[in-house]
C-alpha cells in the first residue's frame, strides 16, 4: 500500500487484478481438499459461502477504525488478519498430522 501510494491508478488496478485472478483460481484448490477431507460434499458446499464471508467481513472490521482521512489501520487489521490465518492454518495443519486425519485407512 505503501510502495504503490504515489504510482497512479493503473498500478492499483494491476495489483486488483492479480488478486482476483488468485483468489478465482483458488476455489478448485479449496474444493478438492474439502471432497478429499469429506467424500459427501458437504463441506466443499459451504467454500463459497465462506469465501464470500471473509471478503466481506474483512472490509467490515477494517472500516471499523477508519477516521475521515486515515486509512492507515486497514493495512494494519489486514495484516492482523493475514498472521491470524496463517497460525491457524499451521495450527491446524500441525494437529491433522500428528492425528492422521483422513478417509484412506491402512489394510
Amino acid at each position: 500500500m505503501y510502495v504503490t501510494a504515489d504510482q497512479g491508478v493503473n498500478v492499483f488496478l494491476g495489483l486488483c487484478g492479480l488478486f482476483a485472478l488468485i483468489y478465482l483460481m483458488l476455489t478448485p484448490f479449496q474444493v478438492r481438499i474439502a471432497l478429499h477431507i469429506d467424500p459427501s460434499g458437504r463441506i466443499a458446499g459451504l467454500i463459497p459461502g465462506m469465501q464470500l464471508l471473509g471478503c466481506a467481513f474483512g472490509p467490515l472490521l477494517a472500516s471499523q477504525w477508519v477516521s475521515d482521512d486515515n486509512a492507515q489501520p486497514v493495512l494494519l487489521v489486514s495484516v492482523w488478519l493475514s498472521v491470524t490465518a496463517l497460525f491457524l492454518v499451521a495450527l491446524l495443519h500441525r494437529r491433522a498430522v500428528s492425528r492422521r486425519v483422513g478417509v484412506a485407512r491402512r489394510a
